[in-house]
């Protein structure tokens, strides 16, 4: 994650998190600070898949794995105050 990203959620290297999109989520990940643009988070794959929805590019056929907006939560916090770390309709991606 971006580091300014998880300090303003409180979030130290190594906390934990659970990452939601509108297709799935992942619990219990680990937060790590990485070079990343603010609102910008990393994934690896084949555990993000989960977050990943069936729609494909119309063009390329290729699922929407560079643009999917999701929400970070530390595992101990309480889950209504979700942070959304992208925001597609500006072109940010996570």
């Amino acid at each position: 994650m971006n580091d300014g990203d998880m300090a303003q959620l409180a979030l130290k290297p190594g906390d934990r998190a659970t990452v939601r999109s509108a297709h799935g989520e992942m619990s219990d990940v680990r937060v790590q600070p990485f070079g990343l643009p603010a609102g910008n988070i990393l994934a690896y794959y084949p555990e993000a898949n989960v977050l990943i929805g069936t729609e494909r590019d119309p063009r390329s056929q290729t699922p929407a794995f560079k643009s999917v907006p999701v929400a970070v939560c530390g595992v101990e916090e309480d889950k209504s105050r979700w942070q959304l770390a992208a925001n597609p309709a500006q072109g940010e991606t996570a």
